[in-house]
């Protein structure tokens, strides 16, 4: 783990949650801003033409010679110039020198975090704290890592999930996976297409994510819109919940074997606080209808679905905006991928 150097007196004034799919701009103050993790690129001037929800409207319409981008993928940064525009975009309305405290990507590696605290500065970052999310996540959960023996949290990203233990601020153990919403979405439409011959947008298919459950056997119905395959033409189905619960457990049952191995790994002496303690869970796919009570009779402990738990990481990281002790304690415990000043 490398070690960055901070600047005396260059507290963060911003925090910086960089997502796979929502991007958001955080201060003391809560929530600033929350747009599209996307940007729309010019190929032929090699120039940013949109960024954030501007970009995400216009995509599958725009010219041929634009192209549509999304600056982190699978928990790693995979376009500098693009996540550089992204950052340029939330930070458009900020005045004076910028220090940001950043959740950084969940899968990056040394080299990684060095270009990605790189890419911070370029977008106008004079001074660059990274943190991991789940750190943020334990923050928002009210149990910052340091002050307590035992801390369980498992974020439910949009392309990746990940359980973490820790113990007095460090990341004793960790397991993540590729999956979340974006997997379950990509299930959902297979499925519409290969048996109703039926293709939704992006916004019919938020609707039908936000109709699915956790709970098996519901006899709710739901009413999608879409393009028939077969004549072209517009058309809509009615979906019953029934219909969909074997891909939602596909989901369940991943998140079940990777806590349940992560629970399996972890030191008795922890695991015995845990247990008392409990679970928290964040992230956007966590707001299933059901998982808490899911998951709490599988795994015979305490879960708690943090408040907002889409936002649980841009909370975090308001959260310790003005608490530079515990934000302090986490350097010290080394939790974090490092300070830039």
């Amino acid at each position: 783990m490398f070690k960055w150097l901070r600047r005396e007196g260059a507290s963060p004034t911003v925090g910086l949650d960089l997502g796979s799919w929502r991007s958001r701009l955080v201060t003391s103050r809560g929530l600033q801003l929350s747009c599209s993790s996307a940007v729309l690129w010019d190929l032929s001037s090699n120039d940013p033409v949109e960024s954030g929800d501007r970009a995400q409207s216009l995509h599958g319409r725009h010219p041929g010679h634009w192209t549509f981008l999304r600056p982190i993928r699978n928990g790693l940064l995979a376009d500098f110039d693009a996540a550089e525009e992204m950052v340029r975009f939330l930070l458009e309305n900020q005045k004076g020198k910028v220090a940001a405290l950043a959740s950084a990507p969940a899968m990056a590696g040394e080299i990684e975090l060095q270009v990605f605290a790189e890419m911070l500065q370029e977008a106008g970052c004079n001074s660059v704290c990274l943190l991991p999310s789940a750190a943020c996540l334990a923050v928002a959960a009210g149990h910052p890592p340091p002050q307590y023996p035992a801390v369980a949290v498992l974020e439910l990203g949009y392309q990746l999930m990940q359980a973490t233990v820790f113990s007095r601020g460090t990341a004793v153990h960790q397991l993540q996976q590729r999956g979340g919403a974006e997997e379950l979405s990509l299930r959902l439409q297979e499925h519409l297409l290969r048996r109703h011959w039926l293709a939704i947008g992006s916004n019919q298919l938020e609707r039908l994510l936000g109709f699915l459950s956790a709970r098996p056997g519901r006899e709710d119905w739901l009413e999608v819109a879409g393009k028939d395959l077969q004549s072209g033409l517009p058309r809509r189905l009615m979906l019953a919940a029934w219909e969909l619960d074997r891909w939602v457990e596909l989901t369940l049952q991943s998140i079940l074997r990777m806590i349940t191995q992560l629970l399996e790994e972890t030191p008795p002496d922890l695991l015995q606080v845990i247990l008392t303690q409990g679970l928290f869970v964040g992230g956007g796919l966590s707001a299933l209808s059901g998982l808490q009570e899911f998951l709490s009779a599988h795994l015979s402990l305490p879960v708690h679905i943090v408040e907002q738990p889409e936002l649980a990481v841009a909370r975090g990281l308001s959260a310790l905006l003005t608490d530079e002790e515990t934000l302090d304690a986490l350097v010290q415990s080394q939790v974090l991928a490092g300070r830039l000043g």
